[in-house]
């Protein structure tokens, strides 16, 4: 499980997009190193993942007149899809480990309707930033151990990922239907 592409992820996504875009729209590259690395820094640490990038392509040339493609109007569309059944595990568990970081949230529950811990059980003598960790370690370990569980709640309830990496507060991160 991790939040986002390392960068040989991103370059195989940026390949990838490039190709299926080329196949397309003539007025995108063929085929060049340089362009996919350029695409890939864009891609890096951002949540987009190969399969749902590659839907963003065909969402994009559905338009009547769409312009050439370039790597935030991917990002965009990405942000945009909804998680739902045929969301790709890697965006699934990108979410869920985001969500994972805030112990203290709800927002794992409302979206998966999976009962979660609570931590508010804190040992003795732990301050503030301890007591954050010890939970925030909990609750990653639980979510791994129910991940099935977990990802297929998220699936059926087919929720709007948002930009879940840039949110201080999980509980807004998805925006219903």
């Amino acid at each position: 499980m991790k939040l986002a592409p390392t960068l040989d992820d991103a370059i195989d996504i940026a390949a990838d997009v490039l190709a299926k875009a080329a196949l397309l729209d003539y007025r995108m590259p063929r085929r060049d190193d340089g362009v996919t690395a350029a695409w890939a820094e864009i891609f890096v640490d951002e949540p987009i993942w190969i399969k749902e990038a590659l839907e963003a392509v065909a969402i994009h040339y559905k338009k009547p007149d769409p312009t050439r493609l370039m790597p935030g109007t991917v990002l965009a569309i990405v942000a945009a899809i909804p998680i739902g059944p045929d969301s790709s595990d890697e965006r699934v568990d990108s979410w869920l480990l985001g969500c994972a970081q805030h112990p203290y949230s709800f927002a794992i529950e409302e979206h998966t309707g999976v009962k979660t811990p609570r931590w508010d059980d804190t040992p003795a003598g732990f301050d503030t930033a301890a007591a954050k960790a010890w939970a925030t370690n909990g609750n990653i370990v639980w979510v791994r151990e129910h991940r099935d569980e977990l990802a297929q709640g998220l699936r059926r309830n087919g929720h709007r990922f948002a930009d879940l990496h840039r949110e201080s507060r999980p509980r807004g991160a998805l925006i219903e239907r």
